[in-house]
């Protein structure tokens, strides 16, 4: 139940359908799962216990929970300490348990924070790349949007409060974008071609959205004359794409620029889908 709230809590923050997968919503806005939030909280909560002086209830406590669940024989699956040795197994953090019964050490609140967090993302990452790796989903969804970062246009959209709309279309159409593996050609009734993606066609070709393609250029020139618009240009349609649905780029800029073409991608998608009115392609 808390997971299903944290996934439309996602959803509903960002304006997307319920029905989008809840792992592409959870990563456009840089969270973690709910299951790795909980584990941080109770991580947390056992560091200061552990930091608490000897004479104090909840540490004798914790303390003898600790060694009837790691070292008697007699089967312990319930409470506190059982749990919170299985988190410290899953994330890699055993080696802090085992030094606090051998001599009662244990890291300062800062210094066990920072680890905590270091773990838990390294943890969510793998699974993340391991997810991506296997799910056919993702084939376009991970050369357009890094793990656990919150998107480009969202950035925007909070130093921009105007284009917030701009910005949630964005990244839905971020979340639904698909391989197109059976290469069903569609005719535009705006300008009569033959088209396998209609996200694709219309940012990029329709000679319908010439205007808005052109004055996208015609910015890109102004930030960078030279060396970025070539850097774009050379880009296979695939590769242009996925860069401007990511509304960021590996080129390097200055800050300043690289604000300006995240703004300019963000405006470009929605003007041009908007124009030809296609729901295929959102």
């Amino acid at each position: 139940m808390v997971e299903r709230t944290h996934h439309y809590n996602c959803k509903f923050i960002q304006g997307l359908p319920r029905r989008t997968r809840s792992d592409m919503c959870l990563s456009l806005l840089g969270w973690l799962s709910i299951e790795s939030f909980i584990c941080e909280r109770k991580l947390l909560f056992f560091g200061r216990t552990c930091r608490l002086p000897y004479s104090a209830v909840s540490f004798r406590i914790l303390l003898r929970r600790l060694i009837d669940a790691r070292y008697n024989q007699y089967d312990l699956r319930l409470g506190f300490a059982c749990d919170i040795i299985e988190i410290l197994t899953k994330y890699g953090l055993s080696k802090y348990l085992d030094q606090f019964l051998n001599d009662g050490q244990f890291p300062s609140s800062a210094t066990w924070k920072s680890v905590v967090k270091s773990s838990l993302y390294q943890v969510e990452v793998v699974k993340w790349h391991h997810c991506m790796a296997v799910d056919p989903d993702f084939v376009v969804f991970k050369d357009i949007h890094s793990f656990c970062v919150p998107h480009a246009a969202l950035r925007v959209a909070l130093r921009h409060p105007l284009i917030r709309r701009q910005a949630h279309f964005v990244t839905s159409t971020c979340c639904l974008i698909r391989e197109n593996l059976q290469h069903n050609r569609i005719l535009c009734d705006k300008c009569g071609k033959l088209f396998d993606d209609p996200c694709t066609h219309a940012i990029l070709s329709c000679d319908y959205t010439v205007d808005a393609r052109d004055h996208f250029w015609r910015s890109v020139i102004d930030i960078n004359p030279i060396t970025f618009s070539v850097h774009l240009g050379n880009m296979t349609d695939n590769k242009l794409l996925n860069c401007i649905l990511a509304c960021d780029t590996d080129f390097d800029l200055e800050n300043e620029e690289r604000e300006q073409f995240n703004f300019m991608c963000v405006n470009f998608i929605y003007n041009s889908c908007k124009l030809l009115q296609n729901r295929n392609c959102y």
